[in-house]
C-alpha cells in the first residue's frame, strides 16, 4: 500500500466520525500495483459512539484500462479528423485551381467563337459561302486561301486566283 495509507485513513475516520472516499494505488505482497476506490465510514454503536470503521474497496483496474483505451481511441479519432481536414483543404485548393482552369477554358472558347464569327463575317463580305469554305479548306486551295486571308488579303479576285485547276 502507500505506506500504510489505509490505516491512517481508518484512524482519521475513527477520530473525526466522518466518511472518507477517494482513490489510491494499492501494492499487493507480490509487488503488483493497482488502483482502488475506497469508502471508509464510521461504525457506531447504539449510543452513537464510534466503535470502529467499515470500508469498501473496489479494484479500478478495468475502469482505468477502459479509460486508457478511450483516450487512445480519442487520440486516433483526432488524428483521423486532422487528416480529413488536411485532405479537405487540399481538395478545396485543387477545386479552386480546377475552377480557375475551367474559367480560362471558357474564356478561350468564347474568344474562339468570337474569332470564328469574325472570320465568317469576313468571308460573307467577300461573298464566300462558309459551308463551301469548310468543305474546301482541307485541300491545298483551301489552305492557300486561308493563309492569304490571314495575311490580310480581302480582294475576292485575288483570292480566286489561288484556286487549283480542278475547282
Amino acid at each position: 500500500s502507500q505506506g500504510g495509507a489505509e490505516l491512517s485513513l481508518c484512524a482519521e475516520v475513527t477520530a473525526s466520525g466522518e466518511t472518507r472516499r477517494g482513490k489510491l494505488l494499492y501494492e499487493r505482497a507480490d509487488g503488483a500495483i493497482f488502483p482502488l476506490h475506497f469508502e471508509i465510514s464510521p461504525l457506531r454503536g447504539s449510543t452513537g459512539k464510534t466503535l470502529g470503521v467499515i470500508g469498501v474497496l473496489m479494484d479500478l483496474t478495468e475502469e482505468e484500462e477502459a479509460k486508457a483505451q478511450i483516450e487512445a481511441q480519442r487520440s486516433s479519432l483526432l488524428q483521423v479528423a486532422r487528416e480529413v481536414m488536411e485532405a479537405a483543404a487540399t481538395l478545396n485548393s485543387d477545386a479552386l485551381d480546377l475552377s480557375g482552369q475551367m474559367e480560362e477554358l471558357s474564356r478561350s472558347v468564347e474568344e474562339t467563337a468570337a474569332q470564328t464569327a469574325n472570320l465568317t463575317k469576313a468571308m460573307d463580305q467577300m461573298n464566300l459561302q462558309l459551308h463551301h469554305v469548310i468543305s474546301d479548306i482541307v485541300g491545298q486551295t483551301g489552305l492557300a486561301i486561308v493563309d492569304a486571308i490571314l495575311a490580310g488579303q480581302r480582294d475576292p479576285s485575288e483570292l480566286a486566283k489561288l484556286r487549283g485547276v480542278l475547282i
